[in-house]
């Protein structure tokens, strides 16, 4: 599948591995990859259900995330 998006992939955000421990441990999720949205905002993308998902929106600044979908929890 080929984007047409800028994305960060998420081992390599330096704000992944606090990111990727809280969805790991509350959904049971980890991110697959972000897409930079401008001002420190990021979605975040994850496979949910054997489909890479958008799952939520990250404001890097401060840490706070937004859930965008629940599918599969």
């Amino acid at each position: 599948m080929e984007q047409t998006h800028a994305t960060v992939p998420a081992e390599e955000a330096p704000w992944h591995e606090q990111l990727a421990d809280e969805l790991l441990e509350t959904y049971g999720v980890l991110p697959e990859y972000y897409e930079e949205l401008g001002d420190g905002s990021y979605q975040v993308y994850a496979e949910v259900g054997g489909e890479i998902l958008h799952f939520a929106i990250l404001n890097a600044a401060t840490g706070e995330y937004h859930l965008v979908t629940t599918e599969g929890n």
